[in-house]
């Protein structure tokens, strides 16, 4: 009596016909087609914001370093600084989210201001992200050139993290 029941429900129990699996399959694919740009532009995010805490943590270094000596670092020593302080591969292989050098460049002349960036995204002027003397947060776009023009190009020297 049990097998003739079971056997009874198993019939009447219909599946899914295959348009209606292919309504629920593209479905699918359409919300996933626009999930998808979102979470590729919330990872770049993720790397700005990483590479905007990493110079301004440098940068913290910097202005330690300019209450302890009364001047910015030159370039040797901040290369020294950096590794000392919690930057151990400066350098050698120190890179930012891009694979790209992070830079130090300071007015050797006057010793009055410097410039730390890091290329961004591209190797273009247009998404550089950099902190500066002036600067307490991170700037992000075509700045570094504008800023590195007042500094003589003969006397700065770049530090670069590979």
């Amino acid at each position: 009596m049990f097998k003739n029941t079971f056997l009874r429900i198993i019939k009447s129990c219909r599946g899914f016909t295959m348009l209606e699996l292919m309504v629920v399959v593209l479905i699918i694919g359409l919300l996933a087609g626009f999930a998808a740009p979102n979470f590729t532009g919330q990872y770049e995010k993720a790397k700005i914001g990483r590479t905007k805490a990493e110079l301004k943590s440098m940068q913290n270094l910097v202005e330690l370093y300019l209450i302890e000596n009364e001047e910015y670092p030159s370039t040797g020593e901040f290369e020294k600084l950096m590794q000392d302080n919690g930057y151990p591969h400066w350098g050698s292989s120190m890179a930012d989210p891009w694979g790209g050098a992070y830079h130090y460049q300071i007015d050797e002349g006057s010793k009055d201001s410097y410039v730390l960036w890091s290329e961004g995204p591209t190797s273009g002027d247009d998404d550089d992200i950099l902190v500066t003397e002036n600067e307490k947060e991170p700037l992000i776009g075509d700045s570094a050139e504008k800023i590195g023009d007042g500094m003589s190009d003969s006397s700065s020297l770049q530090v670069d993290g590979n």
